[in-house]
Protein backbone atom coordinates (compact mmCIF):
# COMPACT_ATOMS: atom_id res chain seq x y z
CA UNK A 1 0.00 0.00 0.00
CA UNK A 2 2.89 2.09 0.78
CA UNK A 3 2.62 5.52 2.59
CA UNK A 4 -0.04 7.96 3.06
CA UNK A 5 -0.52 11.58 3.05
CA UNK A 6 -3.43 12.39 5.88
CA UNK A 7 -5.01 15.79 4.82
CA UNK A 8 -7.93 17.84 6.20
CA UNK A 9 -10.17 19.48 4.12
CA UNK A 10 -9.42 23.51 4.84
CA UNK A 11 -5.28 22.02 5.14
CA UNK A 12 -5.23 21.51 1.81
CA UNK A 13 -7.24 24.71 0.77
CA UNK A 14 -4.38 26.61 2.33
CA UNK A 15 -1.26 24.45 1.74
CA UNK A 16 -2.09 24.37 -2.25
CA UNK A 17 -2.44 28.09 -1.97
CA UNK A 18 0.78 29.01 0.01
CA UNK A 19 2.85 26.41 -1.64
CA UNK A 20 4.65 29.11 -3.49
CA UNK A 21 5.58 31.07 -0.87
CA UNK A 22 8.38 29.79 1.57
CA UNK A 23 7.45 32.31 4.44
CA UNK A 24 3.81 31.29 4.35
CA UNK A 25 4.50 27.49 3.78
CA UNK A 26 5.47 27.45 7.52
CA UNK A 27 1.94 28.08 8.27
CA UNK A 28 1.77 24.32 7.24
CA UNK A 29 3.30 23.31 10.11
CA UNK A 30 0.55 23.41 12.21
CA UNK A 31 -2.57 23.01 9.65
CA UNK A 32 -1.81 19.11 9.97
CA UNK A 33 -0.39 17.64 7.55
CA UNK A 34 1.67 14.19 7.91
CA UNK A 35 4.20 13.55 4.41
CA UNK A 36 4.64 10.51 3.90
CA UNK A 37 5.90 8.93 0.84
CA UNK A 38 4.47 8.93 -2.55
CA UNK A 39 2.33 5.50 -3.40
CA UNK A 40 4.35 3.11 -6.04
CA UNK A 41 2.49 3.27 -9.43
CA UNK A 42 2.15 0.35 -11.18
CA UNK A 43 4.65 -0.67 -13.99
CA UNK A 44 2.52 -1.60 -16.84
CA UNK A 45 -0.76 0.67 -16.21
CA UNK A 46 -3.86 -1.07 -17.99
CA UNK A 47 -5.46 1.07 -20.80
CA UNK A 48 -6.16 4.88 -19.13
CA UNK A 49 -9.67 5.88 -18.24
CA UNK A 50 -11.00 9.05 -19.79
CA UNK A 51 -10.36 11.78 -17.85
CA UNK A 52 -13.47 13.55 -16.92
CA UNK A 53 -14.03 17.35 -16.93
CA UNK A 54 -13.96 18.34 -13.09
CA UNK A 55 -17.01 19.02 -11.61
CA UNK A 56 -17.13 22.52 -10.91
CA UNK A 57 -17.52 22.83 -6.99
CA UNK A 58 -20.26 24.58 -4.77
CA UNK A 59 -20.71 28.11 -4.42
CA UNK A 60 -19.56 27.83 -0.87
CA UNK A 61 -16.81 25.75 -1.76
CA UNK A 62 -15.49 28.27 -4.17
CA UNK A 63 -16.04 30.92 -1.81
CA UNK A 64 -13.67 29.45 0.97
CA UNK A 65 -11.17 28.49 -1.96
CA UNK A 66 -10.89 32.05 -3.37
CA UNK A 67 -10.80 33.15 0.43
CA UNK A 68 -7.77 31.25 1.06
CA UNK A 69 -5.85 31.97 -2.22
CA UNK A 70 -6.46 35.67 -1.61
CA UNK A 71 -5.02 35.14 2.24
CA UNK A 72 -1.86 33.75 1.30
CA UNK A 73 -1.19 36.33 -1.41
CA UNK A 74 -2.03 38.88 1.07
CA UNK A 75 0.36 37.59 3.68
CA UNK A 76 3.42 36.06 1.62
CA UNK A 77 5.61 38.84 2.98
CA UNK A 78 4.55 39.09 6.78
CA UNK A 79 6.11 36.48 8.99
CA UNK A 80 3.59 34.09 9.24
CA UNK A 81 0.35 32.97 7.38
CA UNK A 82 -2.49 32.88 10.21
CA UNK A 83 -2.64 29.27 10.03
CA UNK A 84 -1.76 28.89 13.72
CA UNK A 85 -4.88 30.44 14.73
CA UNK A 86 -6.98 29.18 11.96
CA UNK A 87 -6.05 25.70 12.94
CA UNK A 88 -5.92 25.64 16.69
CA UNK A 89 -9.79 27.73 16.31
CA UNK A 90 -11.26 25.92 13.52
CA UNK A 91 -9.93 22.46 14.26
CA UNK A 92 -11.89 22.79 17.79
CA UNK A 93 -15.09 22.78 15.37
CA UNK A 94 -14.00 19.28 14.06
CA UNK A 95 -13.26 21.07 10.59
CA UNK A 96 -9.17 20.27 10.84
CA UNK A 97 -7.37 17.49 12.46
CA UNK A 98 -3.80 18.95 13.33
CA UNK A 99 -1.38 16.25 12.00
CA UNK A 100 2.49 16.72 12.11
CA UNK A 101 5.26 18.06 10.20
CA UNK A 102 5.64 20.37 7.58
CA UNK A 103 4.38 19.23 4.19
CA UNK A 104 6.99 21.03 1.98
CA UNK A 105 4.95 22.40 -0.87
CA UNK A 106 4.75 19.16 -3.15
CA UNK A 107 2.19 18.27 -5.29
CA UNK A 108 -0.84 17.00 -3.31
CA UNK A 109 -2.03 13.65 -4.76
CA UNK A 110 -5.98 12.98 -4.54
CA UNK A 111 -6.87 11.84 -1.15
CA UNK A 112 -9.57 10.95 0.81
CA UNK A 113 -10.59 14.02 2.85
CA UNK A 114 -12.14 11.85 5.50
CA UNK A 115 -8.81 11.33 6.63
CA UNK A 116 -9.29 7.29 5.15
CA UNK A 117 -6.12 7.69 2.10
CA UNK A 118 -7.44 6.98 -1.37
CA UNK A 119 -5.57 4.74 -4.10
CA UNK A 120 -4.62 7.28 -6.99
CA UNK A 121 -6.33 6.04 -9.94
CA UNK A 122 -4.44 3.49 -11.94
CA UNK A 123 -5.19 5.78 -14.62
CA UNK A 124 -3.54 8.62 -13.57
CA UNK A 125 -0.04 7.52 -13.67
CA UNK A 126 1.58 10.40 -14.64
CA UNK A 127 2.21 13.18 -12.56
CA UNK A 128 0.27 16.27 -14.73
CA UNK A 129 -2.63 14.22 -14.01
CA UNK A 130 -5.82 16.81 -13.51
CA UNK A 131 -6.21 16.35 -9.86
CA UNK A 132 -7.20 20.45 -9.75
CA UNK A 133 -10.50 22.02 -9.85
CA UNK A 134 -11.49 24.93 -11.86
CA UNK A 135 -9.77 27.61 -9.33
CA UNK A 136 -6.46 25.72 -9.46
CA UNK A 137 -6.66 23.79 -5.40
CA UNK A 138 -5.91 20.30 -5.04
CA UNK A 139 -9.28 18.23 -5.28
CA UNK A 140 -8.76 17.03 -1.58
CA UNK A 141 -9.19 20.34 -0.39
CA UNK A 142 -13.09 19.92 -1.33
CA UNK A 143 -15.24 20.14 1.53
CA UNK A 144 -17.62 16.62 1.49
CA UNK A 145 -20.40 18.56 3.96
CA UNK A 146 -23.03 17.53 1.79
CA UNK A 147 -22.03 13.77 1.35
CA UNK A 148 -20.75 13.18 4.74
CA UNK A 149 -23.92 14.31 6.25
CA UNK A 150 -26.51 12.40 3.85
CA UNK A 151 -24.16 9.37 4.60
CA UNK A 152 -24.63 10.45 8.41
CA UNK A 153 -28.77 10.48 7.82
CA UNK A 154 -29.01 7.53 6.10
CA UNK A 155 -27.05 5.80 8.83
CA UNK A 156 -29.49 6.92 11.08
CA UNK A 157 -32.61 5.76 9.43
CA UNK A 158 -30.66 2.30 8.98
CA UNK A 159 -29.72 2.50 12.61
CA UNK A 160 -26.37 1.52 12.07
CA UNK A 161 -24.78 4.69 13.90
CA UNK A 162 -22.28 3.83 16.41
CA UNK A 163 -23.55 3.06 19.74
CA UNK A 164 -22.92 6.48 22.30
CA UNK A 165 -19.61 6.81 24.14
CA UNK A 166 -19.82 6.81 27.98
CA UNK A 167 -20.22 9.49 30.09
CA UNK A 168 -18.75 9.73 33.70
CA UNK A 169 -18.92 11.83 36.90
CA UNK A 170 -16.43 9.89 39.18
CA UNK A 171 -17.21 9.34 42.90
CA UNK A 172 -15.48 6.61 43.00
CA UNK A 173 -12.24 5.58 45.47
CA UNK A 174 -10.41 4.85 42.11
CA UNK A 175 -10.81 8.12 40.76
CA UNK A 176 -10.06 9.79 43.94
CA UNK A 177 -6.43 8.14 43.91
CA UNK A 178 -6.00 8.58 39.66
CA UNK A 179 -6.05 12.11 39.96
CA UNK A 180 -4.15 12.32 43.16
CA UNK A 181 -7.68 14.06 45.15
CA UNK A 182 -8.96 13.36 48.64
CA UNK A 183 -12.93 13.05 49.67
CA UNK A 184 -14.23 16.16 51.06
CA UNK A 185 -10.82 17.91 51.61
CA UNK A 186 -9.70 20.58 48.80
CA UNK A 187 -6.34 21.49 48.58
CA UNK A 188 -4.89 24.77 47.62
CA UNK A 189 -2.55 23.27 44.56
CA UNK A 190 -6.18 22.09 43.45
CA UNK A 191 -6.81 25.89 42.49
CA UNK A 192 -3.38 26.13 40.46
CA UNK A 193 -3.00 25.46 37.16
CA UNK A 194 -4.08 21.73 36.49
CA UNK A 195 -3.35 21.51 32.47
CA UNK A 196 0.51 21.56 30.86
CA UNK A 197 1.00 24.66 28.59
CA UNK A 198 2.65 22.98 26.11
CA UNK A 199 0.23 20.49 25.88
CA UNK A 200 -3.90 20.53 24.60
CA UNK A 201 -5.72 21.85 27.07
CA UNK A 202 -7.64 25.33 27.91
CA UNK A 203 -8.02 26.49 31.86
CA UNK A 204 -9.53 29.77 33.17
CA UNK A 205 -10.23 31.09 36.53
CA UNK A 206 -13.79 32.81 37.06
CA UNK A 207 -15.05 35.69 39.38
CA UNK A 208 -18.46 36.97 39.92
CA UNK A 209 -19.94 39.56 42.12
CA UNK A 210 -22.81 41.14 42.93
CA UNK A 211 -22.67 44.14 44.57
CA UNK A 212 -25.03 45.91 47.35
CA UNK A 213 -26.07 48.44 44.81
CA UNK A 214 -27.35 46.00 42.07
CA UNK A 215 -23.83 46.69 40.20
CA UNK A 216 -22.48 43.01 38.91
CA UNK A 217 -18.60 42.93 38.08
CA UNK A 218 -17.51 39.06 36.26
CA UNK A 219 -13.08 38.95 36.06
CA UNK A 220 -11.85 35.97 34.33
CA UNK A 221 -8.01 34.70 33.61
CA UNK A 222 -7.37 32.11 30.74
CA UNK A 223 -4.74 30.72 29.43
CA UNK A 224 -6.60 30.04 25.95
CA UNK A 225 -10.25 29.64 24.55
CA UNK A 226 -12.69 26.44 25.80
CA UNK A 227 -12.55 25.97 22.35
CA UNK A 228 -9.26 26.16 21.31
CA UNK A 229 -7.92 23.54 23.43
CA UNK A 230 -5.22 22.56 20.34
CA UNK A 231 -4.15 26.08 20.01
CA UNK A 232 -0.88 27.91 21.16
CA UNK A 233 -1.38 29.46 24.78
CA UNK A 234 -3.02 32.47 23.83
CA UNK A 235 -3.57 33.98 27.54
CA UNK A 236 -6.06 37.04 27.76
CA UNK A 237 -8.04 38.64 31.02
CA UNK A 238 -11.32 40.19 31.16
CA UNK A 239 -13.77 42.11 32.89
CA UNK A 240 -17.32 42.98 32.35
CA UNK A 241 -19.41 45.31 34.67
CA UNK A 242 -23.01 45.31 34.55
CA UNK A 243 -24.71 49.09 36.11
CA UNK A 244 -28.12 48.38 37.85
CA UNK A 245 -29.27 50.84 34.83
CA UNK A 246 -28.55 48.56 31.95
CA UNK A 247 -25.15 50.40 31.37
CA UNK A 248 -21.94 47.79 30.39
CA UNK A 249 -18.15 48.21 30.64
CA UNK A 250 -16.53 45.24 28.76
CA UNK A 251 -12.45 45.01 28.34
CA UNK A 252 -10.16 42.43 27.53
CA UNK A 253 -6.37 42.38 28.26
CA UNK A 254 -3.92 40.23 25.96
CA UNK A 255 -0.53 39.31 26.98
CA UNK A 256 2.12 36.85 25.06
CA UNK A 257 3.35 34.02 27.52
CA UNK A 258 6.53 35.56 28.38
CA UNK A 259 4.43 38.36 29.83
CA UNK A 260 2.13 35.92 32.43
CA UNK A 261 2.77 33.64 35.46
CA UNK A 262 0.67 30.59 35.88
CA UNK A 263 1.74 28.30 39.51
CA UNK A 264 0.83 25.09 39.78
CA UNK A 265 1.70 25.33 43.80
CA UNK A 266 -1.90 27.79 44.23
CA UNK A 267 -3.65 30.28 42.46
CA UNK A 268 -1.65 32.85 41.12
CA UNK A 269 -2.05 34.07 37.95
CA UNK A 270 -0.67 36.89 36.08
CA UNK A 271 -1.61 38.00 32.28
CA UNK A 272 0.21 41.13 31.22
CA UNK A 273 -0.48 43.37 33.88
CA UNK A 274 -3.47 41.63 35.65
CA UNK A 275 -2.99 38.91 38.58
CA UNK A 276 -4.71 36.98 41.41
CA UNK A 277 -3.61 35.27 44.07
CA UNK A 278 -5.52 33.44 46.79
CA UNK A 279 -5.08 30.41 49.16
CA UNK A 280 -9.00 29.23 48.62
CA UNK A 281 -10.19 31.54 51.10
CA UNK A 282 -8.79 35.07 50.35
CA UNK A 283 -7.97 36.24 46.96
CA UNK A 284 -7.38 39.24 45.38
CA UNK A 285 -7.41 40.37 41.99
CA UNK A 286 -6.05 43.40 39.80
CA UNK A 287 -7.71 44.00 36.82
CA UNK A 288 -5.79 46.65 34.72
CA UNK A 289 -6.49 47.88 30.78
CA UNK A 290 -6.54 51.23 28.92
CA UNK A 291 -9.83 52.27 30.74
CA UNK A 292 -10.72 50.32 33.78
CA UNK A 293 -8.77 49.29 37.07
CA UNK A 294 -10.22 47.37 39.18
CA UNK A 295 -9.26 45.45 43.05
CA UNK A 296 -11.05 43.23 44.44
CA UNK A 297 -10.88 41.43 47.60
CA UNK A 298 -12.88 38.26 48.18
CA UNK A 299 -13.63 36.31 51.49
CA UNK A 300 -14.55 32.70 51.15
CA UNK A 301 -17.99 32.26 53.72
CA UNK A 302 -18.48 28.85 52.46
CA UNK A 303 -15.73 26.29 51.86
CA UNK A 304 -14.33 25.26 48.97
CA UNK A 305 -16.25 22.12 47.08
CA UNK A 306 -16.58 19.57 44.13
CA UNK A 307 -18.43 17.01 43.00
CA UNK A 308 -16.82 13.86 43.40
CA UNK A 309 -13.18 14.11 41.80
CA UNK A 310 -14.62 17.61 40.31
CA UNK A 311 -14.88 16.23 36.75
CA UNK A 312 -16.58 14.94 33.87
CA UNK A 313 -14.92 12.13 31.86
CA UNK A 314 -15.69 11.45 27.99
CA UNK A 315 -15.16 8.49 26.05
CA UNK A 316 -15.34 4.53 26.97
CA UNK A 317 -11.73 5.19 27.76
CA UNK A 318 -12.19 8.30 29.95
CA UNK A 319 -9.63 10.25 28.16
CA UNK A 320 -11.39 13.66 27.13
CA UNK A 321 -12.00 15.71 30.33
CA UNK A 322 -13.91 18.38 31.98
CA UNK A 323 -13.43 19.99 35.02
CA UNK A 324 -15.21 22.12 37.71
CA UNK A 325 -13.85 23.07 41.07
CA UNK A 326 -16.02 25.72 43.22
CA UNK A 327 -13.33 27.19 45.08
CA UNK A 328 -15.34 29.59 47.00
CA UNK A 329 -18.90 28.62 46.67
CA UNK A 330 -20.00 31.71 48.12
CA UNK A 331 -17.88 35.02 50.01
CA UNK A 332 -18.00 38.42 51.12
CA UNK A 333 -16.34 40.98 48.19
CA UNK A 334 -14.82 44.46 48.34
CA UNK A 335 -13.80 46.08 45.46
CA UNK A 336 -12.43 49.92 44.29
CA UNK A 337 -13.28 50.47 40.58
CA UNK A 338 -11.80 53.03 37.97
CA UNK A 339 -13.90 52.83 34.72
CA UNK A 340 -13.15 55.67 32.22
CA UNK A 341 -12.04 58.28 34.99
CA UNK A 342 -14.71 57.40 37.75
CA UNK A 343 -13.50 55.71 40.86
CA UNK A 344 -16.45 53.93 43.23
CA UNK A 345 -15.95 51.41 46.68
CA UNK A 346 -18.33 48.31 46.32
CA UNK A 347 -19.64 45.64 48.72
CA UNK A 348 -21.16 42.59 47.84
CA UNK A 349 -21.09 39.20 48.00
CA UNK A 350 -18.62 37.13 45.16
CA UNK A 351 -18.04 33.83 43.69
CA UNK A 352 -15.22 31.77 42.39
CA UNK A 353 -14.27 28.82 40.56
CA UNK A 354 -11.66 27.23 38.72
CA UNK A 355 -12.41 25.03 35.13
CA UNK A 356 -9.85 22.95 32.84
CA UNK A 357 -10.00 20.45 30.25
CA UNK A 358 -7.85 18.72 27.39
CA UNK A 359 -10.66 18.47 24.78
CA UNK A 360 -12.03 21.64 23.29
CA UNK A 361 -15.28 21.84 24.94
CA UNK A 362 -17.37 22.41 22.09
CA UNK A 363 -16.44 18.68 21.27
CA UNK A 364 -17.74 17.21 24.40
CA UNK A 365 -20.86 19.30 25.51
CA UNK A 366 -23.57 20.09 23.27
CA UNK A 367 -25.25 22.70 25.94
CA UNK A 368 -25.34 23.65 29.39
CA UNK A 369 -27.38 25.96 31.95
CA UNK A 370 -25.14 27.30 35.03
CA UNK A 371 -25.96 29.66 37.72
CA UNK A 372 -25.80 30.98 40.98
CA UNK A 373 -27.81 32.40 43.53
CA UNK A 374 -27.79 33.55 47.36
CA UNK A 375 -31.31 33.19 48.40
CA UNK A 376 -32.04 34.28 52.14
CA UNK A 377 -29.80 32.15 54.33
CA UNK A 378 -29.49 29.83 51.60
CA UNK A 379 -27.09 29.83 48.59
CA UNK A 380 -27.43 27.63 45.17
CA UNK A 381 -25.13 26.72 42.27
CA UNK A 382 -26.46 24.30 39.80
CA UNK A 383 -25.72 23.53 36.05
CA UNK A 384 -27.37 20.92 33.85
CA UNK A 385 -24.88 19.84 31.29
CA UNK A 386 -25.95 18.22 27.89
CA UNK A 387 -23.41 15.73 26.06
CA UNK A 388 -22.37 16.04 22.38
CA UNK A 389 -24.29 13.89 20.09
CA UNK A 390 -21.28 10.72 19.99
CA UNK A 391 -22.49 10.66 23.45
CA UNK A 392 -25.66 10.17 23.52
CA UNK A 393 -26.92 13.77 24.56
CA UNK A 394 -26.45 12.21 28.23
CA UNK A 395 -27.28 14.75 31.12
CA UNK A 396 -24.67 15.51 34.06
CA UNK A 397 -25.93 17.21 36.80
CA UNK A 398 -24.00 19.79 39.62
CA UNK A 399 -25.76 20.59 42.31
CA UNK A 400 -25.00 22.35 45.60
CA UNK A 401 -27.22 23.71 48.57
CA UNK A 402 -25.99 25.13 51.51
CA UNK A 403 -28.02 27.03 54.64
CA UNK A 404 -26.71 29.48 56.87
CA UNK A 405 -22.96 28.42 54.97
CA UNK A 406 -23.56 24.60 56.15
CA UNK A 407 -24.06 22.19 53.63
CA UNK A 408 -27.21 20.34 53.05
CA UNK A 409 -26.34 18.49 49.80
CA UNK A 410 -23.82 18.51 46.90
CA UNK A 411 -26.41 15.50 45.42
CA UNK A 412 -24.56 13.04 46.47
CA UNK A 413 -27.07 10.72 46.05
CA UNK A 414 -27.79 11.73 42.38
CA UNK A 415 -31.65 12.49 43.25
CA UNK A 416 -31.74 15.75 41.41
CA UNK A 417 -34.45 16.89 39.16
CA UNK A 418 -34.53 19.45 36.22
CA UNK A 419 -37.03 20.62 34.57
CA UNK A 420 -37.37 23.85 31.60
CA UNK A 421 -40.13 25.09 30.87
CA UNK A 422 -41.00 28.42 28.12
CA UNK A 423 -38.86 27.67 25.65
CA UNK A 424 -38.38 30.03 22.38
CA UNK A 425 -35.75 30.91 20.27
CA UNK A 426 -33.13 33.78 21.18
CA UNK A 427 -33.08 36.79 18.51
CA UNK A 428 -29.46 36.99 18.57
CA UNK A 429 -28.02 34.05 18.67
CA UNK A 430 -30.75 31.86 17.22
CA UNK A 431 -30.21 29.47 20.15
CA UNK A 432 -33.63 27.85 21.69
CA UNK A 433 -33.75 28.63 25.56
CA UNK A 434 -36.22 28.01 28.74
CA UNK A 435 -36.85 30.95 30.36
CA UNK A 436 -38.18 28.80 33.41
CA UNK A 437 -35.72 26.24 35.05
CA UNK A 438 -36.64 23.91 38.22
CA UNK A 439 -34.34 21.99 40.21
CA UNK A 440 -35.90 19.75 42.84
CA UNK A 441 -34.03 17.80 45.36
CA UNK A 442 -35.25 15.76 48.22
CA UNK A 443 -34.23 14.65 51.25
CA UNK A 444 -33.95 11.52 53.29
CA UNK A 445 -35.97 13.38 55.64
CA UNK A 446 -38.73 13.58 52.80
CA UNK A 447 -38.30 17.50 52.62
CA UNK A 448 -38.58 18.57 48.87
CA UNK A 449 -36.39 21.84 48.46
CA UNK A 450 -37.41 24.00 44.66
CA UNK A 451 -35.06 26.30 43.38
CA UNK A 452 -36.29 28.25 40.60
CA UNK A 453 -34.89 30.45 38.16
CA UNK A 454 -37.50 33.25 36.25
CA UNK A 455 -35.84 34.75 33.35
CA UNK A 456 -36.53 38.59 32.85
CA UNK A 457 -33.98 39.61 30.61
CA UNK A 458 -30.70 39.12 28.73
CA UNK A 459 -28.07 40.83 30.25
CA UNK A 460 -25.13 39.51 27.59
CA UNK A 461 -25.16 37.47 24.40
CA UNK A 462 -22.27 36.49 22.35
CA UNK A 463 -21.98 34.34 19.22
CA UNK A 464 -18.20 32.84 19.20
CA UNK A 465 -18.18 32.36 15.28
CA UNK A 466 -18.81 35.83 14.87
CA UNK A 467 -15.13 36.15 16.67
CA UNK A 468 -13.28 34.10 13.77
CA UNK A 469 -11.80 36.06 10.67
CA UNK A 470 -14.14 35.20 7.63
CA UNK A 471 -12.56 31.93 6.71
CA UNK A 472 -12.66 30.47 9.95
CA UNK A 473 -16.05 31.64 10.37
CA UNK A 474 -17.39 30.25 7.33
CA UNK A 475 -15.24 26.94 7.71
CA UNK A 476 -17.17 26.66 10.92
CA UNK A 477 -20.63 27.45 10.03
CA UNK A 478 -20.00 24.83 7.36
CA UNK A 479 -19.71 22.20 10.19
CA UNK A 480 -23.48 23.38 11.77
CA UNK A 481 -20.97 24.46 15.52
CA UNK A 482 -21.60 27.85 16.21
CA UNK A 483 -21.31 28.26 19.40
CA UNK A 484 -23.04 30.79 21.07
CA UNK A 485 -23.30 32.34 24.89
CA UNK A 486 -26.55 33.60 26.73
CA UNK A 487 -26.38 35.67 30.72
CA UNK A 488 -29.79 35.94 32.05
CA UNK A 489 -30.94 38.01 34.82
CA UNK A 490 -34.01 37.27 36.88
CA UNK A 491 -35.58 36.16 40.03
CA UNK A 492 -33.93 33.27 41.74
CA UNK A 493 -36.48 32.01 44.15
CA UNK A 494 -36.85 28.56 47.13
CA UNK A 495 -39.48 26.54 48.46
CA UNK A 496 -38.50 24.27 50.77
CA UNK A 497 -41.83 22.04 51.29
CA UNK A 498 -42.67 19.48 53.90
CA UNK A 499 -45.36 17.36 54.21
CA UNK A 500 -47.11 19.35 50.73
CA UNK A 501 -46.79 22.54 52.66
CA UNK A 502 -44.49 25.48 52.15
CA UNK A 503 -42.31 26.08 55.19
CA UNK A 504 -40.02 28.72 53.71
CA UNK A 505 -40.05 30.88 50.48
CA UNK A 506 -37.24 33.60 49.66
CA UNK A 507 -36.62 35.23 46.54
CA UNK A 508 -33.79 37.25 45.34
CA UNK A 509 -32.22 38.71 42.29
CA UNK A 510 -29.81 36.26 39.95
CA UNK A 511 -27.68 35.87 36.92
CA UNK A 512 -27.39 32.62 35.00
CA UNK A 513 -26.24 31.72 31.67
CA UNK A 514 -26.90 29.10 28.72
CA UNK A 515 -23.85 28.07 27.17
CA UNK A 516 -25.25 26.33 23.67
CA UNK A 517 -21.98 25.07 21.82
CA UNK A 518 -23.60 22.21 19.50
CA UNK A 519 -25.84 22.27 16.54
CA UNK A 520 -29.29 23.11 16.77
CA UNK A 521 -31.34 20.26 16.74
CA UNK A 522 -35.48 20.97 16.36
CA UNK A 523 -37.40 19.16 18.52
CA UNK A 524 -34.62 17.69 19.94
CA UNK A 525 -34.24 18.59 23.61
CA UNK A 526 -37.56 18.99 25.94
CA UNK A 527 -35.05 21.66 28.19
Amino acid sequence: MGSYLMVSAVTSVLAGAVAASPVSAMGALSLGVAWGAQPVMPAKPKAPMPIRKPRRPSMAIGLIERMARGAAARTASSSLISSVSFVSIVSSFGIVSPMAPLYAGKSLPNFAISGTPMRRKKAHATSDAPLHNLHGIPRASLFKVKGMRQAERRRERRGTMTAPQKVLQPWDDAHFKQFGLKRNVIEPWEDGLRTQLDKAGYEWWYFDTHMDDGTQIVVVFYTKSMIAAKGPLTPFATIEITYPDGRKTEERVDATPSQCRFSTDGCDVKIGPCTVTGDLTNYHIHFQSKNVTAELDLHGTVPSWRPGVGGTLYGDDEAKQFFWLPSVPSGAVRAVVSDHGTTKTYNGSGYHDHNWGNVSIANLVHHWYWGRAQIGPYMIISAWLTAEKQFGFAETPVFMLTKNEKLITGNEDGGLRFTATDKSTDPNTGKPFSATLVYEWESPEGTLYRITFQRERDIAYLKMVDQLPKLMRLGAKLTGKDPSYIRFAGTASIDVIEDGATVEHYESPAIWELMHLGKVYPGKFSR
